[in-house]
C-alpha cells in the first residue's frame, strides 16, 4: 500500500468522507541523459523505468478539511506538474497559500521513472526524497527533507539543511552534508565525505572516508582505504580501516580497532582505546586516559595530564606523561619513556623482545619506577635513584654511591638489550620472574 493510500484511508476514518484526490501524469523526454526535478511539499521517489517503459512522472494529491469537496477540487486544480522539455526539467507548482482555505490540508507524492544510467538533479523543499535503482550521477539539494539514495551507479552529492541522509549500495563516491541531522552510508565503492554538526554519522563499507561532526557519535566500519575524522565533542568508533587513519577528537571516548596503515590521533579529554594497528601510532593527548596495544610499527604517545597504558609494540616506543601512571608491557623495540611525578612501570615478558639489540631508556622525575624483568633476560642494566632508594630483588648487581644517588649496574646474559632506568627524587624497584 502506498503512502498516499494509507493517508486516504486514515482520512476516511477521521472525517467520514473520502478526501478529494487528483492525479497528474507527465511524459518525460526519452532521449535525455540528465533530468532535473524541482519539487516542494510532497515526497518524491525516483525509480528506474523497466526496459521498454518510457520515462514519465506521476503526481498524486489529496486534500481534506476544506469547506466542501468542491472547494478542495478547486484548490487541487490549481496545482500543477510542469515540464521544460528543452532542459528535461520537471517542476511541481502550487497556488499561493494565501488563497487556500485555512482548514484545508493536503498531501502528495511524486513518482518519477527514469532510464537506467541517467543522471538526476533534485531540488526539494519540505518533501522527502528517495532515489532507488541504477541511476547515474545523483545530486540533491534539500531543505527540511530527508534523503535516501540506493543503488546509484555514479557519484552522489547530497546537501541539506535539517533532514537525515542515507545512502547505500553505491558504485561511486558520496558527498553528504547536512546541518544538524544524521548521516548513514553503507557499502559505498568510492570515497565518502560526511559532514554534520548534530546528527549521528555512520559509515560502514567504503573505499575511503572523511567524517566531520560536532557533538554526536561517529562510527567508521570496514573502510578499505584511508579515513579521517574531525569531531571535537563526539564519541568516535573506528574498526577495520584498511589504510591510514587520522582523528582529531577531543572530549569524548575514542575506540579504534584494526587499522591497516598508520594512526594519528589528536585528543584532549576522555578515554582513548587503540588496538591492532599494523603501522605506526601517534597519539597526542592532554587529560586523556590512553590505552594502546598490539602495534606493528613505532608508537609515540604524549599525554601531559593523563594515565597511559601501552602493551605489545613491535617498533620503537616514545612515551611521555605527568602525574599519573605510565604502564608499559611486552615491548619489542627501542624505548624512550618519561614521566614527571607519576609511576613508571615497565614489564617485560621477553628481553630483548625480538632477539635483537635495543636501547631502553626509562626516566621518572619526582615519581617512581617499577621494573619486572624475565628470568632469562639478556640485558645490560643501569639503575639510578637520585634519592638513594634502589631496591633490586636478585643477587649480582654492583652498587656505587654518588652523593645522595645510588647506582646499580649488571650484565645479565650477553647483555644484548641496554636498559637504563633513572628516577630523580624517587625510588627504583626491580624484580625478575621467579626471584
Amino acid at each position: 500500500m502506498s503512502a498516499l493510500s494509507t493517508l486516504l484511508l486514515a482520512a476516511v476514518a477521521t472525517f467520514g468522507r473520502r478526501d478529494t484526490v487528483r492525479t497528474l501524469e507527465q511524459p518525460l523526454p526519452p532521449a535525455a541523459t540528465s533530468y532535473r526535478i524541482q519539487h516542494a511539499f510532497v515526497q518524491c521517489t525516483v525509480h528506474v523505468a523497466t526496459p521498454g517503459q518510457p520515462p514519465r512522472a506521476r503526481l498524486e494529491l489529496a486534500a481534506t478539511g476544506g469547506p466542501d469537496a468542491a472547494e478542495e477540487r478547486r484548490w487541487l486544480e490549481r496545482c500543477g506538474l510542469e515540464l521544460d522539455g528543452a532542459t528535461a526539467t520537471l517542476r511541481t507548482t502550487f497556488p499561493p497559500t494565501e488563497g487556500k482555505p485555512e482548514a484545508l490540508s493536503f498531501a502528495g507524492s511524486l513518482a518519477v521513472w527514469l532510464p537506467a544510467g541517467a543522471d538526476v538533479e533534485l531540488e526539494s523543499r519540505f518533501g522527502a526524497v528517495t532515489v532507488d535503482g541504477p541511476i547515474g550521477r545523483v545530486t540533491v539539494r534539500s531543505t527540511f527533507s530527508a534523503v535516501a539514495v540506493s543503488g546509484a551507479q555514479g557519484d552522489v552529492d547530497v546537501r541539506g539543511e535539517n533532514g537525515a541522509i542515507s545512502v547505500r549500495d553505491l558504485k561511486g563516491g558520496a558527498q553528504l552534508v547536512t546541518r544538524s541531522a544524521s548521516i548513514t552510508a553503507e557499502r559505498v565503492g568510492g570515497h565518502v565525505d560526511a559532514r554534520t554538526r548534530g546528527g549521528f554519522v555512520r559509515i560502514q563499507g567504503a573505499g575511503s572516508a572523511h567524517a566531520e561532526n560536532l557533538i554526536t557519535p561517529v562510527e567508521l566500519l570496514q573502510v578499505k582505504g584511508d579515513a579521517t575524522v574531525i569531531a571535537p565533542f563526539s564519541e568516535i568508533t573506528a574498526r577495520d580501516v584498511g589504510g591510514g587513519l587520522t582523528i582529531d577528537g577531543g572530549n569524548a571516548a575514542l575506540v579504534i580497532e584494526r587499522v591497516g596503515g598508520s594512526l594519528r590521533v589528536q585528543h584532549r579529554n576522555g578515554k582513548v582505546d587503540v588496538r591492532g594497528v599494523t603501522g605506526s601510532v601517534t597519539v597526542q593527548g592532554n587529560l586523556s586516559t590512553i590505552s594502546v596495544a598490539d602495534i606493528g610499527g613505532d608508537v609515540e604517545v604524549r599525554n601531559p595530564s593523563g594515565a597511559v597504558k601501552i602493551a605489545r609494540v613491535d617498533g620503537k616506543l616514545v612515551a611521555e606523561n605527568s602525574s599519573l601512571a605510565l604502564d608499559l608491557s611486552d615491548l619489542r623495540g627501542d624505548v624512550d619513556a618519561r614521566t614527571n611525578g607519576g609511576l613508571l612501570r615497565a614489564r617485560f615478558g621477553k628481553l630483548p623482545g625480538d632477539g635483537r639489540a635495543h636501547e631502553l631508556l626509562l626516566e621518572a622525575a619526582g615519581g617512581q619506577i617499577e621494573l619486572d624483568l624475565p628470568a632469562d633476560a639478556s640485558v645490560e642494566l643501569e639503575l639510578v635513584s637520585t634519592s638513594g632508594q634502589l631496591d633490586v630483588g636478585w643477587e649480582g648487581m654492583k652498587f656505587t654511591q654518588g652523593g645522595g644517588a645510588r647506582i646499580g649496574v649488571q650484565r645479565i646474559g650477553d647483555g644484548k638489550a641496554k636498559l637504563k632506568a633513572t628516577c630523580v627524587g624517587g625510588p627504583v624497584k626491580a624484580r625478575r620472574t621467579g626471584s
